[in-house]
């Protein structure tokens, strides 16, 4: 079983403590069994190995083993569970490898290569207790794993004294995640293996008789780059070996993992089913589900949770609690949060910190006038924007959503507005994890409305969270020259922005429906990066006023801007 999260913090404050002993872990997965594969002094190294359910000793089955990415530094072997599980269900013994690394071992990468070897010896050699096929073994792994994978293929030197060498430890088939199969000098790692390089390079390898291939690499992958990935596919069909890549538009390193991006490790999954497929190891059509949008209601934590495939997305918060100045403070409006591209923190602000009243993506009016009275909600000093129910909550493998309806009253409850706010949150642009879009119904309900303000405390507004690094924070428009101050109705506006030194950025774009009202104002100049847009408009006494916009959340630099106009055209039906 896992090992629980208290029991692994009680063994690392005992290692900090014992400083003389080695902090190794001992990693449990679920649903796998342990065998060790090598033993190197007190170190222990493991294959979790996941196996079908109607799995016989006896059985002849073809099977698969990962090796993790980490920079053979770190990692751990989790991050192919996934892929382990799922090919489980269709039929082959798959495992995962733990293997030494620098930050665990004080390794290099050639002690990496050597246990990968030895992995792919051991599961050969002991084909018959696991009831595998000793000539279907296919190796796999994500970026310096992949190396890993693809070095058993390609490397002769390397191999752990005591290895049984008359065991080949070349795989049958190759399944590369952005593996970093170049360490030549322009190459991943050329310093760090430079005295070894050409005989540790996959990609210096290449020779007649190499397993068969599929590769899979985003167009923006910085370390592995397209160029590198059609260069090995070209050698490999030069020696006559089979060999399939798969570009992804606008992705990075790492996209393929089921926590970064629930789509693309679908995709990716169900590309190299149909590979094994193709070689006889799977037989029939893929049966991995395409991941959908879910919304969920706590009711106990009055939120409504969005997530696409199992990554959290957003979380619309909807608590009201009057009973205190200080719990109204914090309660007054519904918001939505944003989460980071894991689905691990949210990147927007509550309440709370600069500008309580800032929070998320939100929507408020600071000088709202209904009939003769004026009121403030924007700061809400008048009134609260009060969540009532939810209705039309759906969600499928291309959209999510929900309609909150809202009541806008004064502070003695009387109704001034009625909103119906739909969210919805749909596959967005390649190089973005987050696409929402808020269609706001405003109907007035106690005498004409003015929807009033400023651009700086009115409108539909995007707040990043509190600690944003305000000396990074940038703002990008659809054209040079622009003045947001002045410029009106602009058809987009970006902001990039980091929460802390040294960690990645984040990139928002709002995007401006063209059927909203004319006039609108932008703020798109503040460092701590509250923007949106401001428009100013009037509803008529039972009437309904409608805005719409939307968001794409990206994490890195801001997207082309190609991109954003296209999305744009896709939004305004164009």
């Amino acid at each position: 079983m896992m090992m629980a999260n208290h029991q692994r913090m009680r063994l690392f404050q005992l290692a900090l403590v014992f400083s003389f002993v080695p902090f190794i872990p001992v990693w449990g997965i679920e649903g796998a069994r342990r065998e060790i594969y090598k033993s190197v002094g007190d170190v222990e190294l493991a294959l979790h190995v996941f196996q079908p359910k109607d799995h016989e000793p006896s059985d002849r089955r073809p099977a698969a083993l990962f090796f993790f990415g980490g920079s053979w530094n770190a990692g751990t072997p989790e991050q192919f569970a996934p892929h382990a599980r799922y090919l489980a269900s269709r039929g082959m013994v798959a495992m995962v490898a733990d293997y030494r690394t620098a930050s665990r071992h004080k390794t290099t990468p050639f002690e990496c290569v050597k246990d990968a070897k030895s992995a792919m010896r051991w599961l050969r050699s002991h084909a018959d207790k696991l009831g595998i096929d000793a000539n279907r073994i296919a190796a796999g792994g994500g970026s310096a794993g992949g190396h890993l994978a693809a070095a058993t293929a390609t490397i002769n030197d390397f191999n752990e004294a005591g290895d049984d060498l008359s065991v080949t430890a070349v795989p049958n088939a190759l399944l590369l995640f952005n593996p970093v199969y170049d360490n030549g000098p322009t190459g991943y790692g050329n310093k760090r293996v430079e005295e070894y390089w050409k005989a540790f390079s996959p990609m210096h390898n290449i020779r007649k008789g190499m397993p068969p291939a599929i590769v899979f690499v985003g167009t923006k992958d910085t370390l592995i780059t397209v160029a590198t990935a059609k260069d090995f596919q070209a050698k490999m069909r030069a020696v006559g070996s089979q060999s399939e890549l798969f570009l992804y538009e606008g992705q990075a390193h790492g996209f393929f993992n089921e926590g970064k991006s629930p789509r693309h490790y679908y995709e990716t999954v169900t590309q190299t089913d149909k590979f094994l497929v193709a070689l006889g190891y799977l037989e029939g059509a893929p049966t991995l589900d395409p991941p959908v949008f879910a919304c969920v209601e706590d009711t106990e934590a009055k939120a409504m949770l969005v997530s696409y495939g199992n990554r959290p997305l957003a979380r619309f918060e909807y608590a009201l609690d009057t009973s205190t100045p200080e719990r109204r403070l914090e309660t007054y409006k519904p918001f939505l949060h944003v989460y980071d591209k894991a689905g691990k923190k949210v990147i927007t602000k509550g309440a709370g910190g600069q500008f309580t009243h800032h929070r998320g993506i939100f929507l408020g009016f600071s000088r709202t006038k209904i009939g003769e009275n004026r009121y403030d909600l924007w700061h809400m000093k008048e009134g609260v924007q009060a969540h009532q129910r939810f209705t039309d909550v759906s969600g499928d493998a291309g959209q999510g959503g929900f309609v909150a309806e809202i009541a806008w009253q004064d502070n003695a409850g009387k109704p001034l507005l009625r909103e119906k706010r739909h969210l919805s949150f749909s596959i967005p642009p390649e190089g973005a994890y987050g696409l929402i879009e808020m269609k706001s119904e405003l109907m007035a309900v106690a005498g004409d409305a003015h929807m009033g303000g400023d651009p700086e405390h009115a409108g539909a507004q995007f707040r990043p969270a509190n600690d944003v690094v305000k000396a990074e924070t940038r703002y990008t428009f659809h054209t040079e020259g622009i003045d947001p101050k002045k410029d009106l109705d602009l058809p987009w506006v970006g902001e990039s922005f980091r929460l802390e030194s040294g960690k990645p950025k984040f990139s928002v774009v709002i995007l401006n429906h063209p059927d909203n009202p004319t006039g609108t104002k932008f703020s798109a100049y503040r460092d701590y990066g509250r923007f949106g847009a401001f428009p100013d408009f009037k509803i008529s006494m039972e009437e309904t006023a409608t805005l719409r916009y939307r968001w794409i959340i990206g994490q890195g630099d801001m997207l082309d801007k190609s991109v954003i106009d296209d999305a744009l055209k896709a939004f305004a039906g164009r």
